[in-house]
């Protein structure tokens, strides 16, 4: 009987191709913000930030801060914002024994310039800038921050925020109020004080800078309100004013006693590490309490894209977009960093820089002058005005540098100048590592060792 041969070798069972991946889902099992990179979108200024919270535990052979100086001199006559000190324009301070206003020397927006005239390209456009900068020492000496302040000392900080947004605010659409605090941040001088920039603007708002109209200026919500981490928006107080415990200042001035830190503000405030325009030269070694205050003839980039975009939620769903988004964090309490009655401290759910932070009231309040007094002492230690600014709601950004440490800052470079906005740890992260500092201040406790 003849045998049969091998038959042909068995083949596998046919396999169904898989699924090509889709964009954004993931391999790894179920998604956590922790470990997965994804996008957040932030509604106040309409863009998305890259979360990749993973990139965190890389190592870091990068570029390393000096710790910040601590021992500053009370007063030094050298300093050109200390009491008495004679200042770069040859102006004597008074003997302020508390806030202290005045014009800033080297101001980048002054009330009366040329037009550039019309363009003969729409490629190159430029239209007039006019505007006012000041400057707010917060407290007389230099050795004090507003942490360190008492609650009645920061009060009167915030009304003269208050009283600056509402004296100027009556003359300029626009009033911002910042703070660039720390070297780390290009901060000229470590005196204690903060900037006022104050901006007319026509209305309704242009899409960019415009002319302004000649006559009286149109009303408005001067100045809502938003605070910044190196800054504060809100106006500048302007005339002869007679400072408390001193002598009439030539200056616009105004003695309170108060120091900087982020606070509330009308048109925006805000403290910490940040950008300052200039209004010292460097000086190496100098350490000043004070704010800065500009105002100027167009609607700056921010506030502009935050008044458009809350303009639109309040359309779109009946609230303002900031009091809904408050109400949320306040029920949600996993990036919520302080509260109490009056306030809320958090860091957004759409945060850029490490430890940003965003100060908002729990009421609808518009403007600084709108706080009421309980809300001025309560500030984290009336009427809404015209009613098509309901949309807008007083909040204050905080933008600290920091990333790892208090020596490894956040760069915004590559990606982040070429593409868009990357954090390297999750909001909620920072949140949980800003509740568990101590509350009381690290110099204190420094002093009790």
């Amino acid at each position: 009987m003849a045998g049969a041969g091998p038959g042909p070798e068995p083949q596998p069972e046919p396999q169904p191709e898989p699924e090509p991946r889709r964009a954004g889902e993931e391999r790894s099992g179920p998604f956590q913000a922790s470990e997965h990179q994804h996008v957040r979108y932030n509604p106040l200024q309409d863009e998305w930030v890259l979360v990749s919270a993973h990139r965190v535990r890389r190592p870091w052979r990068g570029q390393l801060e000096p710790p910040a100086p601590e021992n500053f001199p009370r007063h030094d006559p050298d300093n050109p914002l200390c009491p008495g000190a004679t200042r770069a324009n040859g102006e004597v301070n008074p003997l302020y024994e508390s806030t202290f206003l005045f014009d800033n020397d080297f101001p980048a927006l002054r009330p009366d310039a040329p037009s550039p005239g019309p363009s003969d390209h729409p490629l190159f456009r430029a239209e007039p800038a006019r505007g006012v900068c000041k400057v707010l020492c917060f407290h007389p000496w230099s050795d004090v921050t507003l942490p360190l302040m008492s609650v009645p000392e920061i009060r009167t900080v915030i009304d003269t925020w208050a009283e600056v947004s509402e004296d100027l605010g009556a003359e300029y659409p626009w009033v911002q109020i910042f703070e660039n605090k720390g070297a780390m941040m290009g901060c000229s001088n470590p005196h204690p004080h903060c900037q006022v920039n104050l901006l007319p603007l026509p209305s309704p708002p242009p899409r960019g800078p415009s002319r302004l109209p000649r006559g009286p200026r149109p009303t408005l919500p001067h100045p809502p309100g938003l605070l910044a981490s190196p800054g504060v928006r809100g106006s500048s107080l302007g005339g002869r004013r007679k400072v408390r415990g001193g002598d009439p200042s030539p200056v616009a001035c105004r003695s309170r006693r108060v120091e900087g830190r982020p606070v509330v503000g009308g048109g925006g405030v805000g403290a910490g590490p940040g950008s300052e325009s200039p209004c010292f030269p460097p000086t190496p070694g100098l350490r000043s309490l004070r704010l800065q205050v500009w105002a100027s003839s167009f609607l700056p980039d921010v506030p502009r894209r935050e008044d458009g975009n809350q303009r639109e939620y309040l359309r779109r769903h009946g609230e303002p977009l900031l009091l809904a988004y408050g109400r949320q964090e306040a029920r949600r309490k996993e990036r919520l960093v302080l509260a109490n009655d009056d306030w809320l401290v958090l860091v957004p759910y759409w945060a850029v820089w490490p430890f940003q932070t965003l100060l908002l009231p729990r009421r609808h309040v518009l403007r600084l002058q709108d706080l009421q007094p309980g809300e001025r002492d309560s500030a984290p230690a009336g009427p809404l005005g015209e009613a098509e600014a309901g949309h807008w709601q007083l909040h204050a950004h905080y933008y600290p540098p920091l990333l790892r440490s208090a020596t490894v800052r956040k760069f915004m470079v590559g990606y982040e100048m070429l593409a868009q906005a990357q954090r390297d740890l999750t909001p909620e992260q920072a949140a949980e590592r800003l509740r568990q500092l101590p509350e009381e201040h690290f110099r204190l406790r420094q002093e009790k060792a």
